[in-house]
């Protein structure tokens, strides 16, 4: 694996790669709070740095070279740019900010060279320890629906069952909410991403609930429509039609069918 990012780096003339995009960081060192690290790829090593606040926290998670960069008495970009001076650096475009680019460049006399996709390429095939990770997250997502089936009930209000979606996920193990969890009732259900709100649930209405969980960083989603008693024949009628385009999709998957064809077939039938 870091061969091949190697070879990305040195085909677009750089000699060095500053990973800093948090999922890329976790992905390549293990770290669980990698918003606050990154990783320096060269043709010698592959270093990991964060701050003092971590020194513990890296010592259990990550077995790649760690420097633990003193914030107390150098500015970071002070730091960082010191580090990095005797290399042409590629940098991840799309999380690097213009400030960040800029401050590089005035540091090191040298322009950045702008990369995309280098790491995310190379999550895109997943390892058997990967797809068990996506399973567990998708396993423990199940459970938390059968959770909130029996608890969901009229006179709750949407922040409630989310914050009961949750309370179930992390004892069963996750290490948090995979997103924002939606709860969306009656005419908020039509909102795609209905974050959960005040708004009382009321029988009658259609809950959409989107809601995953989250196993050794590896994410799970889930998205569910219930009735709350007896719905109105519209909108029983609109599940039905949901429900069976679902259903032709899923039994039109097949190898080396693109997500855009599957797409297209549901699109069509709806």
């Amino acid at each position: 694996m870091i061969d091949q990012l190697r070879q990305k780096i040195a085909k677009v003339n750089a000699d060095a790669l500053l990973v800093t995009q948090p999922a890329n960081v976790r992905y390549l060192s293990g770290f669980t709070s990698p918003e606050d690290a990154i990783i320096l790829v060269t043709a010698e090593k592959v270093l990991f740095i964060t701050d003092g606040r971590y020194t513990v926290q890296a010592q259990q998670e990550v077995k790649l070279e760690t420097l633990i960069i003193p914030t107390s008495t150098t500015p970071v970009i002070d730091f960082l740019t010191n580090l990095v001076k005797p290399y042409k650096l590629a940098v991840e475009a799309n999380h690097m900010t213009l400030d960040m680019a800029a401050a590089f460049k005035d540091k090191t006399g040298r322009e950045v060279i702008s990369t995309n996709n280098f790491v995310t390429d190379l999550r895109l095939i997943k390892t058997p320890q990967e797809i068990e990770y996506m399973r567990e997250a998708a396993a423990l997502a199940d459970k938390a629906f059968t959770y909130i089936l029996n608890v969901l009930d009229a006179g709750m209000t949407e922040i409630e069952v989310a914050l009961e979606l949750e309370r179930f996920l992390r004892k069963q193990g996750s290490e948090g909410i995979a997103f924002n969890i939606i709860v969306a009732s009656g005419e908020r259900s039509a909102m795609p991403h209905g974050l959960a709100s005040q708004k009382v649930i009321h029988m009658g209405e259609l809950v959409t609930l989107d809601f995953g969980a989250v196993v050794n960083g590896y994410h799970s989603d889930m998205t569910r429509t219930v009735g709350m008693g007896n719905v109105p024949d519209d909108q029983q009628a609109l599940y039905a039609a949901v429900l069976e385009t679902q259903e032709l999709a899923l039994a039109n998957i097949a190898p080396k069918k693109s997500g855009k064809a599957i797409d297209q077939i549901a699109r069509d039938n709806f």
